[in-house]
Order: C-alpha cells, then sequence, then structure tokens
C-alpha cells in the first residue's frame, strides 16, 4: 500500500491548484542582513592584516628560539599597540619579555596596557610574579644609577679615580646582603666595576648562575673566560648569545677574536666584519675590524679603520700591530 508523500507529485495535466502564501520579510530583518553583509566584507578586507598580526602572537616564541629576540618581541609590542585591548596578547608579551631578561620592556608593558584590565586567577597570579621581580631589578639598578653618578664625578687623580671604584665595588657587596635585591644586577655590575680578572670572572659567573638572560652577561662571562685562556667555555657562552640574538654584535666580535686565536684569520675576519657593519660605534668593534684586517695582510683596508678611528691607537694596540706581541699575548692574559 503506497504511502501518502508530502511533495507534490501529480503528473502533467494534473496541476497543482494550491497557492504558496506570501512571505513578507519585516524591514528589520533586511536591515540586519544588509548590516552582516557589511561587516563580512569589512572582515574579508581587513583579514590579511589579522591574519598576519595573529601568526606574529603565535609564532614569537618560535622567532626568538631562531635568534631573532629583539625583533620578534618588538613586532608583538607593535601588535599589543594595535589590540591594546586583548589580554592574552598583552600578558604573552610580558611573559616572553621576562623569560629573554627584557625587563624594561616588560615594565613599560605593563604600565601602559596590563593596569585596569580584568585578569584571570592564574594570570593575576603569573603577573604579580612577574611584578614582584621587576620592583627587584629596578631598586638594584636605581642603587647601582646613584654608585655610577658618584663614580663618575671628575676626579683629580687616577689613585681618587681607584678609590671610588673600590667604594662603589664595596657598597655593591654591601646590597648582596638584601635579601630584596636582585643579586644577578649587582653581581652584574661587580664584575664591571673589578678591575681584577679573576674577581671579574667570579662576579660575572655568580650573575650568569642568577640569570643568565640579564643583559649580556654572557658576552661579558665569555671575554673574561677568552682572557683566562679557556676558548671552549667561551665559545660556549657566545653560542648561547647568539642563539638568543643572532646579530649580537658584543657576541659576534667576540667570537672573532676566539676565531683568529684558533687561526682560522679568515673566518675570524669575516665575524669581525659582520660586526662592524651592524655597529661600527660598539664597544671594541672597530679595533677588533683592525686587529683582523690586520692579520689577515689586508693593509688598505687596515689604513681606511685607522683614518676612520682619528685618534692615536691605545698601547697595546700599537704593539700588537708593530709585531710587539702576539695576538695570544694580545687578548689573553
Amino acid at each position: 500500500m503506497e504511502q501518502n508523500t508530502y511533495y507534490n507529485n501529480l503528473s502533467q495535466g494534473f496541476p497543482d491548484e494550491r497557492k504558496a502564501p506570501e512571505v513578507k520579510i519585516p524591514i528589520w530583518v533586511l536591515a540586519l542582513l544588509l548590516l552582516s553583509f557589511s561587516l563580512a566584507a569589512v572582515s574579508m578586507i581587513r583579514f590579511p592584516g589579522v591574519l598576519k598580526e595573529y601568526k606574529c602572537y603565535r609564532q614569537a616564541e618560535e622567532r626568538m628560539a631562531e635568534g631573532e629576540t629583539a625583533e620578534a618581541l618588538n613586532d608583538l609590542l607593535l601588535t599589543v599597540e594595535r589590540h591594546s585591548r586583548s589580554v592574552p596578547m598583552i600578558t604573552k608579551l610580558i611573559d616572553l619579555s621576562m623569560k629573554a631578561g627584557y625587563y624594561d620592556l616588560a615594565a613599560y608593558v605593563f604600565d601602559t596596557y596590563l593596569v585596569g584590565k580584568e585578569l584571570s586567577d592564574s594570570q593575576y597570579a603569573d603577573m604579580m610574579q612577574h611584578r614582584r621581580r621587576l620592583e627587584a631589578y629596578f631598586a638594584s639598578c636605581e642603587i647601582v644609577d646613584e654608585l655610577m653618578a658618584y663614580g663618575m664625578a671628575e676626579t683629580a687623580s687616577e689613585e681618587d679615580a681607584d678609590l671610588q671604584t673600590a667604594m662603589i665595588v664595596e657598597s655593591l657587596e654591601g646590597h648582596l646582603e638584601d635579601p630584596e635585591s636582585d643579586k644577578a644586577v649587582l653581581y652584574y655590575f661587580l664584575g664591571l666595576f673589578s678591575g681584577d680578572l679573576e674577581e671579574q670572572y667570579t662576579y660575572l659567573q655568580q650573575c650568569y648562575l642568577e640569570e643568565p638572560q640579564l643583559y649580556d652577561v654572557r658576552v661579558q662571562l665569555a671575554n673574561a673566560t677568552r682572557r683566562r685562556g679557556n676558548l671552549s667555555e667561551a665559545e660556549k657562552l657566545l653560542n648561547e648569545a647568539l642563539l638568543k640574538e643572532r646579530e649580537d654584535v658584543g657576541a659576534l666580535r667576540a667570537m672573532a677574536i676566539l676565531y683568529m686565536l684558533r687561526d682560522d684569520l679568515a673566518g675570524g675576519l669575516e665575524l669581525a666584519q659582520r660586526a662592524y657593519e651592524l655597529d661600527p660605534e660598539g664597544v671594541y668593534v672597530r679595533d677588533t675590524y683592525l686587529v683582523a684586517l690586520h692579520a689577515n695582510g689586508m693593509e688598505e683596508e687596515k689604513a681606511g679603520i685607522i683614518e676612520e678611528m682619528g685618534e692615536e691607537l691605545e698601547e697595546d694596540t700599537q704593539e700588537f700591530l708593530s709585531g710587539a706581541c702576539s695576538l695570544w699575548d694580545y687578548y689573553t692574559e
């Protein structure tokens, strides 16, 4: 027995005379549809830009792992500036900045974009932990700034300058007893102020153990390690620095020295030239490039750098260029 169907299956000659009911769409529905289409069109136009910013957010850690730390954080900051209400983006930038040791950037983002935002319990706990770390960091930086301002005052003699430096070191060592201090910051500047290589090495090593991401501690410690004659340990530290930032000028310069000390003069020149191209005014960057040119027998280029420096060379540099000391003696103690 056939079942009745709900569709019109009448054959030709038997038209269905039922009239379809009229459907009147309300004006407000039409307006809503028009608005939806308009928003969809705008979204499609903006989609490439939004997608790019989302990729910047998602790929920040990957880029940092590939040695693009500064550039990745800067791009993420620009994204946060355009999406200043996005708590996930803001907290992501703060997290990554703290992880990489970019504390000044983390503090800026914290004060500029995070204050006043609603956070989940876990976000709040993480951000308060960062805040406590930043408070200790800036308190210790303020101590260093005050001591350096005093120590930078003009002195009547070299002896007075030595006394001021000794006073700064003693004061910084005293602050190490403060449980609220940022010991990594204090150890770093103790290493810079110390005039004794072994003390410098010890202080910088302590800084590295406390916080390996702080400033350029890897490069400073590598230089002290190299001066003590341990090239393999220095190379390890510099590789870590370049893994964080592949265009770290200080690390490139220091690695150039290691190459030359291992008799890879061409490799040393390539690295020294790269550092010079990135920042010719960097600390000892031009000097190291000069040494590399001399070691590779490039007299014309060497003369150009000497002219560019426009000042009398340091005594030990003159001794090396004149052949009075070897490359090893020049760069180690």
